[in-house]
């Protein structure tokens, strides 16, 4: 059951077609899960991108707070950091965001209040709240980094670059803005610490932003840092340039906050474009996908219906020609037509594959069957013409030594010499059976006689034709003849049963006649033996052979007795069983039942039985034909 090779043509093309198509469809799964994997990656980041700015305007917000403390000017708007810290603080509690991330957001906003409370109260020196305002950015800075760090795009690295490049500008102003606090603190020592950091930032603007696409304005803030430089130099501590020094302060720091939001900008429509470009690439994948799985399970379908569709027909056609045409043909051709006439039984198939192929196999099996089927019909039907020769040959000489016996019975008076000359003429007899029995097989018309003959006495010419026949009791037979057509193969019939039941059974034992009328008008005749009897398992099947006679089903030399009982049989619709002999008191044995029809009978009285003589004797020659049955049998 679980063996392939038993499987169905449909099961087999099944696990075909799904063991590739599963495996397909398996990495089909994957790489659309990659792909869908990839699209939620890149628009979590895109998202992180978009909050990038509330970041950079919380670290820059806090950063000018500090400047300003510093510069000894008002702080700015409470509305401006808290509008900032409250955006950094939705993004730290994002679901979707990195913990590790989140964390450093949440130490950050931490480290920004606790800067803008010291502030708030003063409580730091100018360099000391520098410091600090520098650490609090470097913290940002390390924030900013991380949240790049996640991206693997190189166009949004590249802008991330940028705007870490322009962060780090943007500090030098933080340091500028220290400076001059101790400048303002003390004029003399504050000039060379003042002039430093704005000689940095014009080196940094000179150098590092030459070739960035999302550089502020350079030659602005190189003349505002330029007129830093010029202040610093010769400062005052007039609150006039005081406000100029804030001024250009923090529009530079407003230029540099236009730049880092330019650089968040391009980081998150570059994001944005990768994220579109692998939504459509996974949806383009999903659908190729599905298609070609589509395209290959309709065409993996289509040529296994085909087969299978193929493979059927074929199956109901070899069936049905093996089944019906071809016995039909064969049947015609045993009796006697030529195979060359009949149809050859065909199947109908276009193809050219291997099924096609197999039908044309198949269709050359049946020809040859066909024509050995004729050849067997042509051999039977020579070797019946040989055995019908051989048989009337055999008995013709057999009719010639029985008259020439007849002759001599006639004319001899020794009754020793008459003795085995009657011996003579019951071996003759038997002879001439054997020779009949070889018509029979042949399948010769039978031997006709115009006058009916009596019961009694078609019995008693049936024991005449047997060896031992003293043992055969036939007791009372009802009153009836046979008719003239079926009396020579009544008789036959009777002879070959009783024969076989007497060679079947001991010489200390009787065969023995049993008779009924049946309600039809006919007579069942049963013939018991009390011999060796037959296996139970064989008997069915030799009723079977004299039911329906075949002359391939003849076991010579065995049953060639029982198959002329058949035949004979046959030609008058005489019914002939057997069964074991149940109640005999010795061995089993078989009981031979002989219906014989009401069409075979003729003035059949059961209330006049006619009692049967001790010793058969043979059938009379008035009215018989030419091979009338001649045997005498002594009284």
């Amino acid at each position: 059951m679980f063996m392939i090779r038993n499987w169905s043509i449909r099961y087999k093309l099944l696990a075909v077609v799904c063991v590739p198509v599963l495996a397909a469809t398996g990495f089909a799964s994957v790489r659309i899960t990659d792909r869908i994997d990839q699209v939620e990656q890149l628009s979590a980041l895109a998202e992180q991108a978009r909050a990038l700015p509330a970041v950079v305007e919380y670290g820059t917000t806090i950063a000018i707070d500090a400047g300003l403390s510093m510069l000894r000017l008002p702080p700015v708007p409470a509305e401006m950091h808290l509008h900032a810290h409250q955006q950094v603080e939705q993004l730290a509690a994002r679901p979707d965001l990195d913990p590790r991330l989140a964390d450093q957001l949440t130490q950050l906003l931490g480290h920004g209040q606790q800067l803008k409370q010291a502030i708030d109260r003063n409580e730091w020196s100018t360099q000391i709240t520098g410091e600090h305002a520098d650490a609090f950015l470097t913290s940002v800075r390390h924030v900013i980094r991380a949240m790049l760090d996640r991206i693997d795009n190189t166009p949004a690295l590249i802008a991330g670059s940028e705007l870490l490049q322009v962060w780090d500008t943007q500090r030098l102003l933080l340091h500028q803005v220290t400076a001059f606090g101790m400048l303002i603190d003390d004029p003399r020592t504050g000039i060379a610490a003042a002039t430093i950091p704005v000689g940095l930032e014009l080196a940094t603007l000179s150098e590092s932003f030459t070739a960035t696409t999302v550089s502020p304005d350079i030659e602005w803030l190189r003349a505002e840092a330029q007129r830093r430089q010029g202040l610093a130099t010769a400062f005052d501590t007039r609150q006039e340039t005081i406000e100029q020094l804030r001024t250009s302060l923090v529009g530079s720091s407003e230029h540099y906050r236009s730049a880092m939001t330019a650089s968040t900008k391009t980081i998150a429509d570059v994001l944005d474009n990768a994220t579109a470009t692998a939504r459509a690439a996974s949806l383009r994948d999903a659908a190729l996908v599905l298609t070609l799985l589509g395209a290959a399970i309709l065409l993996a379908l289509g040529v296994a219906q085909s087969m299978v569709g193929q493979a059927r027909r074929a199956r109901e056609q070899a069936l049905h020609i093996a089944h019906h045409e071809l016995p039909a043909a064969i049947a015609h051709v045993k009796d006697g037509t030529d195979p060359t006439s009949l149809p050859t039984p065909s199947v109908t198939g276009s193809s050219t594959d291997e099924i096609g192929g197999l039908l044309q196999a198949v269709e050359i099996v049946n020809h040859t069957a066909l024509r050995l089927a004729g050849e067997q019909a042509r051999l039977r039907t020579q070797v019946a013409g040989m055995l019908e020769t051989l048989a009337r040959r055999t008995t013709d000489l057999i009719q010639q030594q029985l008259a020439l016996i007849e002759a001599l019975e006639h004319e001899e008076r020794d009754p020793n010499r008459l003795g085995h000359l009657f011996t003579l003429d019951h071996l003759a007899t038997r002879m001439k059976r054997t020779g009949e029995s070889l018509l029979v097989l042949a399948g010769s018309p039978s031997q006709t006689r115009h006058d009916p003959c009596p019961l009694n006495d078609v019995l008693r010419a049936a024991v005449s034709q047997v060896d031992d026949y003293q043992r055969v009791r036939i007791g009372t037979a009802p009153a009836g003849v046979v008719i003239g057509a079926a009396v020579h193969d009544v008789v036959h019939l009777i002879a070959e049963l009783v024969d076989n039941a007497l060679r079947a059974s001991t010489p200390d034992t009787n065969v023995t006649f049993a008779f009924s009328v049946a309600v039809d008008g006919g007579i069942l005749l049963e013939i018991a033996d009390a011999g060796v009897g037959i296996p139970p398992h064989i008997l069915p099947d030799i009723n079977t052979r004299m039911t329906v006679p075949d002359a391939t089903e003849i076991h010579a030399p065995r049953q060639m007795g029982l198959f002329v009982v058949a035949r004979l049989a046959a030609r008058h619709r005489i019914q002939v069983t057997l069964r074991p002999t149940f109640d005999s008191p010795r061995g089993t044995g078989i009981t031979a039942s002989v219906y014989l029809p009401a069409s075979l009978l003729a003035g059949l009285n059961h209330a006049a039985p006619v009692a049967a003589l001790h010793h058969p004797r043979p059938l009379s020659t008035s009215g018989a034909g030419r091979h009338a049955h001649r045997s005498r049998m002594p009284r």
